[in-house]
């Protein structure tokens, strides 16, 4: 049994390379809007995300992409997790 779903983290990291709309951030990780909104604020404050609030037609959209920056720091995040995960399939051998 792995100790991350590295898989997960991978597919996720893959979609967030690309522009993502904020409700289909809110679906893929199962967060109240207001939770959402939270962490998106702090990685904006960051520097690893651009949010650019728009509308399409009557609707407000909300798109999130990922800075320089911030896909920098996401591919040192799984790189960090593989690293830990061989770690510990090692220490099980």
């Amino acid at each position: 049994m792995p100790c991350f779903d590295v898989a997960e983290i991978v597919r996720l990291n893959r979609k967030l390379v690309l522009e993502t709309d904020f409700l289909y951030i809110q679906r893929e990780c199962a967060l109240t809007r207001g939770n959402l909104s939270s962490h998106l604020r702090k990685l904006d404050e960051a520097g690893y995300i651009f949010i650019n609030k728009m509308f399409k037609g009557k609707y407000p959209l909300t798109i999130c992409s990922l800075t320089r920056k911030g896909r920098k720091a996401l591919e040192e995040y799984v790189r960090t997790l593989r690293m830990a995960c061989a770690q510990v399939s090692a220490s099980r051998a």
